[in-house]
């Protein structure tokens, strides 16, 4: 299993002011948004990706049953994402659906 913006076959956008990549959301297939981060990492990922679906639990669900582990990197107990970590050990999110009002 490989979350990384290079395994989705869609169009990628980007990157932004800060280096954030994006894919757009597909009826089958939710947001891809892989965010730069600024802190030093001392691990090998250097790229956060966040996958924004319709169906957060779904999402949840479907990355479990492909390898995916639930990792707890300090997020607070209220926090609106899930935070994974693949069979390799890369992390990423899943995030709530975007609101009707959100762009």
């Amino acid at each position: 299993m490989h979350f990384g913006p290079s395994c989705w076959p869609r169009p990628l956008r980007g990157p932004d002011g800060v280096g954030n990549l994006s894919i757009e959301a597909t009826d089958a297939n939710p947001e891809l948004i892989s965010v730069t981060v600024q802190e030093h990492k001392t691990v090998e990922n250097r790229r956060h990706s966040d996958l924004r679906p319709d169906d957060q639990s779904a999402e949840v669900e479907r990355a479990v049953a492909l390898g995916a582990r639930q990792i707890d990197v300090g997020q607070k107990k209220e926090a609106t994402w899930v935070v994974f970590a693949d069979p390799e050990s890369s992390e990423f999110c899943v995030l709530r659906a975007k609101r009707h009002d959100e762009a």
